[in-house]
């Protein structure tokens, strides 16, 4: 899948004014959002302010991770990850992934792409999100990351030029025709 990039400017992300911290071999950064409280009419009105720690990194798309506890809901991937797409920080949005280490060789993920909303399986937001699990220490050079759409495995050597490797299974989904 290429390498993984942690340049801020790879995204592009606008690191300048916020508040960092190391992890491990990563620095995180912590990002402000505000997003519409659920359970209000159409989302409106009342509004939720929240801090959160996250990692950004490149798989040649943009991605933001943020390491969480326990598996988000359907109300927090949703809510939070719009919020934090479309954040001043990251010019040409972002795709956030939501990942929950279980041990040394397996977590669960849920990302939010950009443009589109949570999807099912996304082969860069696995690599972008072991990649920092890796670095953060909290898995070893192979992961399997459980998504709604099936398992990824994933392997790195945490060395800068090395390719992030991705392995999965492949299934059709759709079927269609499309008339002219």
């Amino acid at each position: 899948m290429g390498p993984a990039r942690f340049d801020p400017l790879s995204l592009p992300f606008l690191p300048e004014g916020l508040p960092t911290r190391q992890v491990g071999g990563l620095t995180q950064f912590e990002l402000s959002v505000t997003a519409p409280a659920r359970g209000t009419p159409g989302h409106t009105g009342l509004e939720f302010s929240q801090k959160h720690w996250v990692s950004v990194v490149s798989m040649g798309n943009p991605h933001v991770v943020l390491v969480v506890e326990q598996p988000p809901n359907d109300a927090a991937v949703q809510l939070l990850g719009a919020a934090l797409e479309c954040h001043p920080a990251f010019p040409e949005r972002v795709n956030v992934g939501f990942l929950t280490p279980v041990n040394p060789h397996k977590g669960h993920l849920r990302v939010y792409e950009r443009g589109v909303g949570e999807t099912l399986a996304c082969g860069t937001g696995a690599c972008a999100a072991a990649a920092v699990g890796m670095r953060m220490g909290l898995f070893s050079g192979s992961v399997d990351l459980v998504k709604h759409g099936g398992v990824l495995h994933i392997e790195w050597d945490g060395l800068a030029a090395s390719h992030v490797m991705m392995s999965g299974p492949a299934v059709t989904v759709f079927e269609g025709v499309f008339v002219v």
